[in-house]
C-alpha cells in the first residue's frame, strides 16, 4: 500500500508539525530532508526543486514516503559504518522510495514559515543531483506557478 501525506503535513502554516528532521543534504539550508510528522508518525520527503537569489525561499517537492524507511536508515545511521560507500547506496536507496510527488511548498528556510503550496502537476519526485537540475536562476516558472516573485 502506497503511504499518503497526512493532514497535518499537507495543510500546516509552518514545519511545525515535522519532528526534527533528518538533513539528507544541505547548503545554506536544506535541499533534501526526510521527516516525521509530530501528530500521526507519516513520513514525507521533501526535495529541492527551486530557490531565489538569497536562498532563504526555497520550493520542495513534497511526498509521503512510509516511515519505516526513515526509521531504519537512522538506526542504520546510529549502528554506523566502515563502508565509506555504504552511506551513499543507503542515502540513494531512500530517495527512490518516495515517488509519489503530492504538493509542491514554497518555505523561507529561516521562519520555516510555508509561504504558498499547491498540488503537483507532476507526481515523479526529482531525479538526479540537485545542483544540475536546479532551473536557470532566471527561470522564474516554479515561483510562478505558486503565485510568488522569485528574487533574482
Amino acid at each position: 500500500m502506497q503511504p499518503t501525506l497526512c493532514e497535518h503535513l499537507e495543510s500546516a502554516s509552518a514545519l511545525t508539525p515535522c519532528r526534527p528532521a533528518l538533513v539528507l543534504q544541505w547548503m545554506h539550508g536544506p535541499i533534501c530532508v526526510a521527516t516525521l510528522c509530530r501528530e500521526c508518525d507519516r513520513a514525507a520527503l521533501y526535495q529541492l526543486l527551486d530557490w531565489d537569489r538569497s536562498a532563504r525561499r526555497r520550493v520542495f517537492a513534497l511526498a509521503p514516503i512510509a516511515a519505516d524507511i526513515i526509521t531504519g536508515y537512522q538506526r542504520d545511521l546510529e549502528r554506523g559504518s566502515c563502508d565509506p560507500q555504504r552511506l551513499a547506496a543507503q542515502t540513494g536507496a531512500l530517495l527512490t522510495q518516495a515517488d509519489a510527488r503530492a504538493l509542491d511548498i514554497a518555505i523561507d528556510v529561516r521562519s520555516e514559515a510555508v509561504l504558498a503550496r499547491r498540488r503537483a502537476d507532476d507526481p515523479r519526485m526529482p531525479a538526479g543531483d540537485w545542483a544540475e537540475r536546479l532551473p536557470h536562476p532566471q527561470e522564474t516558472r516554479i515561483f510562478d506557478a505558486l503565485g510568488l516573485d522569485k528574487h533574482r
